[in-house]
């Protein structure tokens, strides 16, 4: 069977992992301080991050697809609004406008928002234990369902990849990632104090497993397992980056990619425009002619294209925006 993925697609797995991590334990946090959670103030400030980015690339394709740019029809509309493109997919395939296929990820976070969201504060109404414990319980339910999906459809690439169900592990593995976080001071105290021979072996890991991946992630054992195999993996990374000690001495070294980070989401969304609109230009202009160009060059150029839109959409567009963000905290609210 030929497999569907390539390396770079797991950068969408750590993406979920991250946040789900991120928003299970914002909204620990919340519930800690006000022994309730509010759904409202959540989906408001996280529409405020997306919404306008999204429905603006939305909106980009389809006035291309109406001006004939485009040579394939465009899922309607409908799927879009309801952030349903990923189940589309995952039934008909995604032959349509290159840019417009990277917004299934947004399809399946907010699918993860309204969902999780929605649960915890029905239970954050029930008691605080109830609550704490919901968490890992979800958690452990949704890998379930993920490798029931994944095995269902072993044969179906498109439902293995798309489907929200066969996504599950990621976000399952984020909530107990965050659980740990909040509520194990043993978990915290032992990724504290891993020394420098046991981070060495874990990034040796993780640098083994993704360069084999295409190699080793092939067979249907495998395949089963590769997403809750890569979330943990992806989860380790992200609490050795939160807890442990050895990081705040090195993280001088990676201060030139918080800015990176600051624009991450102006990346992800305008990355697929700069490939389009390149792809077509290197038809049209001796631009691709050699193999330096073509492994080099043109993605050095892209790149620089990507990150320089991403900045102007960050400052003149995003920024504004988010500072609307301030009106739906509540007092003493952690706030990103």
């Amino acid at each position: 069977m030929k497999h569907f993925l390539d390396v770079g697609l797991l950068g969408l797995d750590y993406f979920f992992v991250l946040s789900s991590f991120l928003i299970t334990r914002l909204i620990i946090e919340e519930q800690a301080r006000h022994n309730t959670f509010s759904f409202k103030l959540f989906f408001i400030r996280r529409s405020l991050r997306i919404w306008p980015m999204y429905f603006f690339m939305t909106g980009i394709g389809f006035a291309l697809a109406y001006a004939g740019f485009t040579h394939t029809p465009l899922p309607s509309l409908i799927y879009f609004v309801t952030f349903t493109l990923n189940l589309y997919i995952a039934k008909n395939g995604y032959d349509f406008l290159f840019f417009l296929v990277f917004l299934w990820s947004i399809s399946v976070e907010e699918q993860f928002y309204v969902i999780w969201g929605l649960l915890l504060q029905f239970i954050s109404r029930i008691g605080n234990r109830v609550f704490q414990y919901s968490i890992p319980i979800t958690g452990l339910l949704l890998i379930v369902i993920s490798l029931l999906y994944r095995y269902t459809h072993m044969h179906n690439e498109l439902e293995l990849y798309f489907h929200t169900c066969s996504v599950a592990s990621n976000f399952g593995v984020g909530m107990l990632l965050a659980y740990l976080g909040a509520y194990s001071k043993r978990f915290v105290s032992i990724v504290a104090n891993m020394g420098k021979t046991a981070l060495f072996f874990w990034g040796a890991l993780l640098l083994l497993s993704v360069v084999t991946y295409t190699f080793v992630f092939t067979n249907t054992v495998a395949m089963l397992f590769e997403r809750c195999y890569f979330s943990l993996l992806f989860a380790s990374c992200i609490a050795i980056l939160c807890y442990s000690k050895f990081v705040p001495r090195v993280q001088k070294f990676f201060l030139p990619f918080d800015y990176l980070g600051k624009i991450s989401l102006g990346l992800y969304f305008y990355h697929g425009i700069v490939i389009t609109v390149f792809s077509q230009l290197m038809m049209h202009y001796a631009i691709a002619s050699t193999s330096y160009q073509v492994m080099f060059i043109n993605p050095l150029v892209m790149m620089l294209l990507t990150i320089l839109i991403a900045t102007l959409s960050y400052n003149y567009f995003e920024k504004p925006i988010l500072a609307l963000k301030s009106n739906f905290y509540r007092q003493n609210s952690i706030r990103i």
